[in-house]
């Protein structure tokens, strides 16, 4: 593949992987940080939501990206855009290390 190709094809890749996260959570219903979710206890999947959330939304390093969870039954499911190796890696610590996570699904596009 020739060198101008390469950025067109990575731009595609992204645009695809935008496009494709937007319409699962548009048909998923599932929770965006752009969202108010409930805390009352009500619901312990929207309350494990809020949490990790937060805890994204405190971390310096992690605070700026688009990422969506979906969380059935403890198993939180990650989805959305990290820069690198090392923001992923960072992004599923803190998922993994909520209280209540009871596994892990990666979804998570470079």
């Amino acid at each position: 593949m020739n060198q101008s190709a390469r950025p067109r094809e990575e731009i595609m890749q992204s645009l695809i992987a935008v496009v494709a996260f937007g319409l699962f959570m548009l048909f998923s219903g599932c929770a965006t940080s752009n969202l108010s979710l409930p805390t009352n206890g009500s619901d312990p999947d929207a309350s494990l939501a809020s949490e990790i959330y937060g805890r994204l939304k405190n971390d310096n390093q992690l605070r700026h990206l688009a990422v969506g969870i979906d969380v059935m039954d403890g198993i939180v499911t990650v989805y959305g855009t990290v820069s690198s190796p090392s923001e992923r890696a960072r992004t599923l610590s803190v998922v993994r290390n909520t209280t209540g996570v009871k596994q892990v699904i990666d979804r998570l596009v470079e």
